[in-house]
């Protein structure tokens, strides 16, 4: 990836079968992991998820029982967002709307979530899901970090790489 950088940069080296000893004031590579890890971790927030790694993380996610056959879903480290959730009992999966909204929704006696009309919510520690048992089987889809030096992604998004630093 660091050759990628350079090269969009413009700071190829372009060899000539002769010797060439450079020295910069500053380490230009250092400064261009930096902006990498940086693009990458804009595009792991705000890219499409058909672009980036995806994975089910319901196996490593830790849930806790809530009042009103609800269940709040804590992702592990790696999760950077979770762009699904399914229940078994669910029809169909939901993406978790960032607004509060739809919690009124919990304690209400005819709006309260059911399996053909659930709610998922995230929060910034975690997903909260109704109507769910802490025990039902889910299937979680997120965007995860594969590490500080590991860049997987569709090649399109390589376009997004800035030409400046």
């Amino acid at each position: 990836m660091l050759a990628i950088w350079r090269s969009i940069l413009g700071l190829d080296t372009a060899y000539s079968e002769c010797s060439i000893e450079q020295f910069d004031g500053i380490n230009i590579n250092e400064l261009i992991s930096l902006r990498m890890r940086q693009w990458y971790l804009d595009l792991l927030h705000n890219a499409d998820p058909a672009l980036l790694p995806t994975a089910d993380i319901a196996s490593q996610c830790t849930r806790i029982a809530r009042p009103n056959g609800a269940t709040f879903i804590e992702p592990p480290a790696d999760c950077v967002r979770v762009v699904e959730v399914r229940a078994a009992t669910w029809p169909t999966a939901l993406a978790p709307s960032p607004h509060n909204a739809p919690l009124k929704r919990l304690g209400h006696p005819y709006a309260a979530p059911s399996p053909t009309s659930p709610i998922a919510v995230s929060s910034r520690r975690g997903i909260l899901v109704a109507p769910c048992a802490a025990a039902e089987a889910l299937e979680i889809i997120a965007v995860t970090d594969p590490g500080a030096d590991s860049y997987i992604l569709d090649q399109s998004l390589l376009s997004s790489i800035p030409s400046k630093l």
